[in-house]
């Protein structure tokens, strides 16, 4: 994210200091089971792809990297190019004060579990996957629909996202299903289990985590919980 999201406003800062707990997907001061190579990707590129990646990557002044999903590095330069990097990224800015703070960090899923519910299962999705990427890095689509999301999450625009998890779940319904409504619905479980143990939880995910009918506040009101959307504000109230 960009460096002026780093700071927590005053909602956010008065959320974190009544809760018990924070909660976010991954804890990176918690340790990872290693992911073995092997099951990084197991399908492979036809000469025509390779090319078109390594030419991208030629663009982006970038190395190619066997071990990093194939389009990750492009997605990350470009995000970089916008000035949004993960240094930033909320949710790292959240654990950082939480350590400083003595605040215990909870991961809702594991590192394998996210990189599981990410991977293809099969080469006809990896390569739509994979061309899907190529055809949005190569005519620009990738970066202005990072510039479209950034935008959105500054403005608090939940229609924005909600629109966009809808495009993800009419393109690749099988991987939007894995990627969000499955995992949604092991988040919410934990989020549950932990109120029901009786801390006051800060929850921090991704913003596409919070829309649709299997989103984490819709799991959560099936669970019997009342859920608000709260308007954010800046520091001048406004």
């Amino acid at each position: 994210m960009h460096i002026d999201y780093a700071k927590p406003g005053l909602q956010v800062m008065i959320g974190m200091r009544t809760s018990d707990v924070l909660a976010v997907e991954i804890n990176v001061y918690e340790p990872q089971q290693p992911i073995p190579t092997s099951q990084t990707s197991k399908f492979e590129m036809s000469q025509e792809q390779l090319g078109r990646l390594k030419s991208a990557y030629q663009k982006e002044c970038i190395a190619h990297d066997p071990a990093q999903p194939a389009t990750h590095l492009l997605m990350q330069s470009q995000a970089n190019r916008l000035g949004l990097f993960w240094g930033y990224g909320p949710d790292g800015r959240l654990m950082q004060i939480a350590k400083r703070t003595n605040k215990p960090i909870i991961q809702l899923e594991s590192l394998d579990q996210q990189i599981n519910a990410l991977r293809p299962r099969s080469q006809v999705e990896f390569d739509a996957q994979l061309n899907s990427s190529l055809k949005s890095f190569e005519h620009g689509v990738l970066s202005s629909h990072l510039a479209t999301l950034a935008k959105a999450w500054q403005r608090n625009d939940l229609q924005t996202f909600i629109k966009d998890t809808e495009q993800m779940n009419a393109q690749f319904p099988d991987f939007a299903r894995r990627i969000n409504d499955e995992r949604n619905v092991l988040m919410a479980r934990k989020i549950d289990d932990l109120h029901t143990e009786g801390k006051r939880i800060f929850v921090a995910v991704g913003a596409t985590h919070m829309t649709g009918t299997h989103g984490i506040p819709k799991l959560l009101e099936e669970k019997g919980y009342t859920v608000t959307f709260v308007p954010l504000r800046n520091d001048n109230g406004q």
